[in-house]
């Protein structure tokens, strides 16, 4: 039983999400999916954080740097996704 319902509330959703997008703008939906996006990362950065506490785990200076290594390189791809191209050819 429990599983039915939660495939007619999935259907539901998708058919939510499916008819709300056919109503908004490319604007309102960047702006939607960005504030989930965005909230979503900076928890996970938050629980993240977590980490640092020494009374429940152990870590090392490299350890560190290898997490931030990865956030940051993986921040630096994404972020370039949204830049454009500074030197358009033209004729």
């Amino acid at each position: 039983m429990e599983s039915h319902i939660y495939k007619c509330l999935h259907h539901y959703n998708t058919y939510a999400i499916i008819s709300a997008s056919m109503n908004e703008t490319r604007r309102q939906r960047f702006r939607r999916l960005a504030n989930r996006r965005v909230n979503k990362t900076l928890n996970q950065l938050r629980i993240l954080g977590n980490l640092a506490n020494k009374s429940y785990y152990d870590y090392n200076e490299g350890d560190v740097s290898k997490v931030f290594k990865a956030v940051e390189e993986q921040l630096r791809a994404t972020k370039s996704k949204f830049r454009l191209p500074k030197n358009k050819f033209k004729l």
